[in-house]
């Protein structure tokens, strides 16, 4: 299987790329090409991929975890996620959601999303990661992010 990682994705910082192929080498991915136009190119066999996916989904749903335990993140109580992790739902107070910088926190959420469906195959015009906010008491929806399509806004 060959897989590539749109230049978008990839940090262009060499020291940055050098440790994801290492990463990767150690995954069991038999081959990275460093493309010209910075994507990368992952080549692996059907069960390292499935092997690989099976570690990704791990990481994402710690990540999950992480948020909402993370004493800098208090305004959010729970994240909830599709199976393609192309849709979050992050439940929030309110009030503390509001007054508080805790919307950074879809940023990881966004990155490891978009990565799970590059690797599950989804074509970069197709890559979309949307996050709802709720309020936790109530249910009501306080936002909605679309990723990309709100990265040049000023919602998180």
């Amino acid at each position: 299987m060959e897989i590539t990682i749109p230049a978008t994705l990839v940090k262009n910082d060499d020291a940055d790329i050098d440790d994801l192929l290492d990463e990767a080498v150690n995954k069991g991915i038999k081959e990275v090409i460093r493309n010209d136009d910075g994507s990368l190119t992952f080549k692996m066999s059907k069960s390292g991929h499935e092997k690989l996916m099976g570690e990704i989904r791990e990481e994402i749903q710690e990540t999950m975890l992480d948020i909402k335990t993370d004493d800098d993140f208090v305004s959010i109580r729970e994240i909830e996620a599709d199976e393609s992790f192309s849709q979050f739902t992050m439940k929030v107070d309110r009030e503390a959601f509001e007054n508080s910088l805790d919307g950074f926190a879809a940023i990881a959420l966004v990155m490891q999303g978009m990565m799970y469906q590059v690797f599950d195959e989804v074509d970069e015009d197709e890559l979309q990661v949307i996050i709802d906010i709720k309020d936790a008491d109530t249910d009501d929806l306080i936002d909605t992010v679309i990723y990309p399509d709100d990265l040049e806004s000023d919602h998180t």
